[in-house]
């Protein structure tokens, strides 16, 4: 575990393989370093291997892998992460919203939005994460509707992170207008403070559209 948190993944892979007894915590934390550090594939190889030895990976390391398959891309791996949650766990939303996210950034956003419809109640981290699909995307007037849908419909309350990530949207969407409509909603109507992530997507909202000097 020491040689996995300061990234020596080779090094805690080897200690692990010397080890005589294995239990589900060491399984975990070699699988959860393959993941840290971006190595989907391992990640899952160790995975099968650790349920053929008659142990079984947590939610929360399975997580671990969706996130090294979000990162790197790795749609074939994700979706045999996806089928083994399906066959051992029941799915909770934290599970859900890593399987969108791993979905989204592996260019299927309609499977991630098919898994947030399945969401029964969500709540604003399953509604960030989706609206954070369609932005890496640039789908601007989805996300629109989105926050819509989540502010009326649902009756949840924004925060900064769904407005980074909507106004974020609105710059790969080339939407300038709506962009600094919805910066001016998210002060006066939100009283949310604006931080640096806010104005960053604003200076990008106008880079992009050519207005440099505004």
């Amino acid at each position: 575990d020491l040689y996995v948190k300061v990234g020596f993944i080779e090094l805690a892979s080897r200690v692990f393989s010397m080890m005589r007894f294995k239990t589900e915590v060491s399984w975990g934390s070699l699988i959860s370093g393959y993941a840290q550090n971006g190595l989907a594939n391992r990640a899952f190889e160790a995975v099968v291997e650790m349920q053929r030895l008659g142990f079984g990976p947590d939610l929360v390391t399975l997580v671990g892998v969706l996130s090294a398959c979000s990162q790197v891309g790795s749609l074939k791996t994700g979706r045999s992460v996806h089928c083994y949650m399906l066959r051992r766990h029941v799915l909770d939303r934290v599970a859900a919203t890593a399987l969108m996210d791993m979905y989204s950034k592996c260019g299927v956003l309609a499977r991630s939005r098919e898994i947030f419809e399945k969401i029964g109640k969500k709540d604003l981290v399953c509604w960030n994460t989706m609206i954070s699909c369609y932005g890496i995307h640039g789908k601007g007037e989805e996300v629109i509707s989105l926050f819509i849908k989540m502010t009326t419909e649902s009756n949840i309350k924004p925060d900064h992170a769904t407005f980074a990530t909507l106004l974020s949207a609105l710059s790969h969407s080339g939407l300038v207008e709506q962009g600094q409509h919805w910066y001016r909603v998210m002060v006066d109507r939100y009283g949310i403070e604006p931080s640096e992530k806010h104005y960053l997507c604003l200076i990008d909202l106008f880079a992009r559209s050519g207005r440099v000097e505004e």
